[in-house]
């Protein structure tokens, strides 16, 4: 049988060539705004020759010691690459890798127009200059691309909200170990109770549906850095948690009609399955829903 999160990756399209000696066991193709994440197996010692990628690639190591010879825009280096290391090679800049034994990485693709909205929200230094960085070590970066792959790799049980605000999170903490910005950078103005009133109508017209970050920053007209930094400061969560909360809320109403089944107040709340239901529910309340359902005796 064909795990969930496989086929999920054949649906998918998979941009790109494959490299001699990387196998792509999983990928979130084009399911995702700004981000592509694909899980790698090295299959054994293999070389990427001298190529421009058009958008930034972010490599997190998950084994190692790997003998590793990186080249990039002149940058020449070795050394072995373990788990927590980071290769990152900026967008248009020519770059070839060599590593010298099988294993697995995370490899994150990032639209260069996220990054460049976000060094425009916080007033920094344009991609330009963006540099090559072997082995680099962020641990709250290797994190959020580690949580990207285990969304590819369960099949993306959160949503595309939620994988997305991951993404815009990626790309802020990339621009900053990429420039060494010691500390995030506020800007001015926030969501006004209009904009903030119109999200949540459409978060309420849309719960039982995929709710994407690229259509809640278009209603308060920002890019989707600014939209899910902003939400936060006002509501207390990002966005996908907020819709979440929202998300158990309703089900707690369609919950007290006992001709409703699980499954159908699930659907109803945009779950991707029950299970996925049941664990946001278990999240949120403390219990399961059927455990919800007994004790409002319905």
């Amino acid at each position: 049988m064909v795990s969930p999160g496989v086929e999920w990756s054949r649906l998918a399209t998979r941009p790109g060539e494959p490299v001699p000696g990387h196998r792509v066991f999983l990928s979130s193709g084009d399911r995702w705004d700004a981000i592509r994440v694909d899980l790698v197996h090295v299959t054994g010692p293999t070389e990427i020759p001298e190529t421009i990628l058009p958008n930034h690639r972010l490599v997190a190591h998950l084994d190692g010691p790997a003998r590793t010879r990186f080249w990039c825009a002149g940058t020449a280096k070795t050394g072995e690459c373990v788990p927590g290391d980071l290769c990152l090679f900026p967008a248009t800049l020519p770059f070839s890798i060599r590593r010298d034994r099988q294993g697995r990485i995370v490899a994150a693709f990032l639209d260069p127009r996220v990054v460049e909205e976000i060094a425009g929200d916080d007033h920094l230094p344009g991609p330009r200059e963006l540099r090559p960085m072997f082995r680099a070590r962020n641990p709250l970066l290797n994190e959020l691309i580690l949580a990207l792959a285990e969304e590819v790799r369960t099949d993306n049980p959160s949503g595309p909200l939620y994988a997305e605000t991951l993404g815009t999170a990626v790309a802020a903490q990339f621009l900053r170990t990429q420039l060494r910005v010691p500390r995030e950078r506020r800007t001015q103005g926030g969501l006004g109770a209009t904009t903030l009133r119109r999200l949540f109508d459409y978060v309420e017209d849309h719960l039982a549906e995929q709710i994407r970050l690229r259509d809640l920053a278009a209603i308060a007209g920002m890019s989707t850095f600014q939209l899910v930094r902003r939400f936060k400061d006002v509501t207390g969560l990002p966005p996908h948690q907020y819709v979440t909360r929202r998300k158990i809320e309703r089900a707690k109403q369609l919950l007290s009609d006992p001709d409703s089944s699980v499954l159908e107040v699930a659907l109803a709340c945009g779950f991707a399955s029950p299970s996925h239901f049941a664990q946001a529910f278990r999240v949120v309340t403390g219990i399961t829903p059927r455990s919800y359902r007994s004790a409002s005796g319905s």
